[in-house]
């Protein structure tokens, strides 16, 4: 029999809760005029609070999901990155996508959510996160590239306040709305 460990059975709520959120948060019902989107890209996040030093890098994310051709959509993003200690940030997102043209290039939209980021280690903790950023979408055939950047605010609780950090996702997604 597999012995589960403390980080295992952390990982496993972490994940259940995480999902019940989405699911919570996200429509209810995906009906016909409704698309999925999956993105994974990589991601950097640079701290403004701490003196580190260091960037940890990683992988990230997401499922958003909007109305075809509307401005709004739903996404929930996950985030690992690593420099030393492994580091879990996970949200609930809403996405605007700018007004655009048929023939634009280019398209921006604004994100911001909230949710939690974990820290591994031997000082391990769980904390609420906020965020808001803005990102560009390029379409080439049935792949999106996608590049956003979103400032990240960390409350650490026990009147100590937040971590500022700047986090940068670039990647493709598929199925765009």
């Amino acid at each position: 029999m597999r012995r589960r460990t403390a980080a295992t059975v952390v990982g496993r709520r972490l994940s259940k809760g995480f999902s019940a959120f989405a699911i919570a948060v996200l429509p209810g019902r995906v009906t016909a005029s409704a698309q999925a989107t999956v993105g994974i890209g990589a991601t950097a996040i640079t701290h403004f609070s701490d003196s580190d030093g260091g960037t940890p890098v990683g992988g990230m994310a997401f499922l958003a999901i909007g109305k075809v051709n509307g401005p709004l959509a739903g996404r929930v993003d996950a985030t690992v990155a690593h420099q030393g200690i492994t580091s879990f940030v996970g949200t609930a997102d809403l996405t605007v996508a700018f007004a655009r043209s048929a023939t634009s290039l280019v398209h921006p939209y604004l994100l911001a959510g909230a949710g939690f980021d974990h820290t591994g280690g031997a000082t391990s903790a769980t904390r609420p996160v906020a965020k808001v950023g803005l990102g560009f979408e390029d379409r080439i055939g049935r792949l999106m590239l996608f590049a956003e950047s979103t400032a990240n605010l960390t409350f650490r609780g026990h009147g100590i306040g937040t971590t500022h950090d700047l986090q940068l996702n670039l990647g493709m997604s598929f199925g765009r709305r």
